[in-house]
């Protein structure tokens, strides 16, 4: 365990050797899609004569998906480590690939939550924001969330080694899939009921919408845990599986 431990802490060694300022850029760009949306949500739903309650949660569940967007659509370097040639370094390492990819994920994560999502968490109560749970079940839930991320990334890192040349092509329909089907953007209970109740049963769904719906009690807890830890149960062994018959590919591709 000591070394995953120390390769989280080399990895976010490594993001703060680029300065503090480089990650400025992004956090503006967050803060700035925070406050548009919050602007956007509270104009919206006032118009459609929602009351404050039900505003309340969804500001909150905006103000979450952003901060927490890192935890909640997890991207590990597989896929750009694989069309750099840097991949094939991870197997002469004493550790588990994929663990090891995890380790690296997570300590990349660490600076931006330590000067962007904690920082904000702080300021909400001040921007009007209520960041209370609505029940104990939401860590429950993150927890399922962020262990299907690396799954579905893993996933998603194999369908690159498979298609080699179309890396890229690969990443834009994962953004655009995760984007449309996450729930991270627009809640699933301010879809239509009957498209709603149906996208909250694919995988997508969830890795952010079912966290933050539990989160901020637009949907009972129960079923959603039950759906997150049933992907959970398909896809990890799907992506060990195909993981292990992806790697002869590896060698091949990259420099």
């Amino acid at each position: 365990m000591m070394k995953y431990i120390k390769t989280i802490e080399i990895s976010m060694r490594s993001k703060f050797n680029e300065g503090v300022a480089y990650m400025m850029p992004e956090i503006f760009i967050q803060v700035f899609n925070l406050i548009i949306l919050s602007i956007f949500w509270r104009t919206f739903l006032k118009a459609q004569g929602e009351g404050e309650a039900y505003i309340g949660k969804l500001l909150a569940y905006t103000y979450l998906s952003i901060i927490l967007k890192d935890f909640l659509n997890i991207e590990s370097p597989a896929s750009s480590w694989n069309y750099e040639g840097i991949f094939n370094k991870l197997f002469i390492r004493p550790m588990n690939v994929l663990m090891d990819l995890a380790a690296e994920t997570i300590g990349k994560m660490l600076p931006k939550l330590l000067f962007f999502t904690v920082p904000m968490l702080i300021i909400a109560p001040f921007m009007g924001i209520d960041l209370m749970p609505e029940n104990g079940y939401f860590l429950l839930s993150f927890i399922l969330s962020v262990s299907l991320g690396f799954a579905i990334d893993y996933i998603f890192a194999c369908l690159t080694i498979r298609l080699m040349s179309l890396s890229w092509a690969v990443y834009s329909v994962r953004m655009a899939l995760v984007g449309i089907l996450s729930g991270g953007l627009i809640p699933f209970s301010l879809m239509p009921e009957k498209i709603g109740r149906i996208l909250m049963y694919q995988p997508f769904a969830s890795l952010s919408g079912g966290f933050l719906s539990i989160y901020t009690g637009l949907e009972p807890p129960f079923e959603i845990i039950i759906t997150q830890l049933l992907w959970n149960i398909v896809l990890w062994p799907l992506a060990i599986f195909w993981f292990r018959h992806s790697r002869e590919e590896i060698v091949s591709y990259g420099g």
